[in-house]
């Protein structure tokens, strides 16, 4: 699970993560960038993309609920986020 994911070094631990074989969820605030990066990838069945909004607490905890849905658990995570328009 990652807080991220979407851009810059966040996308690029994504990638090493997929390449190991590992199930991935990202999130961001654009799904469209979100859908280019589950289309673009080969791995499509191991990817989750949840759209956020980091500001609200409810927002994060619907987004470890619906990666535990997914995938059956979380086991590990990975903070790469910016909380500023970057």
């Amino acid at each position: 699970m990652i807080i991220g994911g979407c851009k810059g070094v966040g996308k690029e631990i994504l990638k090493s993560c997929l390449k190991k074989g590992y199930n991935v969820s990202f999130c961001g605030r654009n799904n469209k960038i979100g859908d280019e990066i589950i289309n673009n990838s080969s791995s499509k069945d191991q990817l989750y993309f949840h759209r956020i909004d980091l500001n609200e607490i409810a927002e994060l905890e619907n987004y470890v609920k619906q990666t535990k849905n997914k995938f059956g658990g979380i086991d590990a995570l990975v903070l790469y986020a910016c909380l500023v328009p970057c």
